[in-house]
């Protein structure tokens, strides 16, 4: 997957923290710091959601990282109170299905057997805000992305644009594509996300967003954009510069780990997002 070169105003790639994804991101520190990372988030989507507990690893182990079994954890939106369950080792999951509601701050509570760092309780929030709303999404053939871009492999691109409003408020967005209900973005350098700073309140035309290379006629193309508080988006920024900024051969040291919004020195983040959800089939 690609993204043009002439959107790299609005796009980064990023490395995401969320149980959606499949690939974790390695968070290291000495052998003495051990830290909770959690990593989680509740949607507008009527669904059980989940919570991943994880503990740091020290920089130069081989062993992954060990998950955090036997917390509590639960979630609080002001009016309800939903508690998660330990279904596999480290990853908890709401005991009823429910959906976030919009307007709604989504808080977390962590309540640890054990201390890690000099804790046992940890917290975070999060503020579910509107969603853009895509009136559709489409696409284009053939789009020219560069010298780098063969002739054989440009007949095989598709770019997908939107046409939507966005809301008048504070926010951003980051977005999964799936064609033919595989997830393009399941790796987690592929994810693209954007803020709303010169777009706040305009309605979207003729917006290109993603590539998709070698598609087919008769693929159908699903996108989710996700919006979320501007604190996440930044917390994704600070990803690419860490991710970007590494020496290949690693001359630089140990990368500082990005920090989140949970309290007590824990790691990871936990966020409130709604999501829009648009479709398209390759005809040509």
């Amino acid at each position: 997957m690609k993204i043009s070169s002439v959107y790299k105003i609005l796009f980064v790639l990023v490395s995401m923290v969320s149980v959606s994804c499949e690939e974790p991101i390695d968070w290291k520190v000495g052998t003495d710091q051990i830290k909770l990372v959690a990593e989680g988030r509740v949607t507008n989507e009527f669904i059980n959601h989940q919570v991943k507990l994880i503990e740091t690893a020290d920089y130069f182990s081989s062993v992954g990282p060990k998950m955090v079994e036997g917390a509590q954890v639960s979630v609080n939106d002001g009016e309800s109170t939903y508690i998660y369950e330990e279904l596999e080792p480290g990853i908890y999951t709401s005991v009823d299905a429910f959906a976030g509601v919009i307007g709604r701050r989504y808080s977390l509570s962590i309540q640890l057997n054990s201390p890690l760092g000099e804790s046992t309780v940890f917290t975070a929030s999060s503020l579910m805000l509107p969603p853009m709303i895509v009136d559709s999404l489409y696409y284009k053939k053939d789009v020219p992305f560069g010298d780098n871009v063969d002739t054989e492999e440009r007949d095989s691109l598709y770019v997908l644009g939107i046409y939507g409003q966005e809301v008048e408020v504070d926010n951003g967005y980051f977005f999964d594509v799936f064609v033919n209900d595989f997830k393009e973005t399941d790796n987690v350098v592929n994810l693209g996300i954007f803020d709303d700073e010169f777009l706040e309140g305009d309605y979207f035309e003729n917006f290109l967003i993603y590539e998709v290379a070698f598609g087919n006629p008769g693929d159908s193309i699903t996108m989710m954009m996700y919006s979320v508080e501007d604190e996440y988006v930044e917390f994704l920024e600070a990803l690419v510069i860490e991710i970007e900024g590494s020496e290949p051969l690693g001359f630089n040291g140990p990368p500082a780990n990005v920090v989140g919004n949970l309290s007590n020195g824990g790691l990871g983040y936990f966020y409130a997002a709604s999501v829009d959800t648009s479709y398209t089939v390759l005809i040509d």
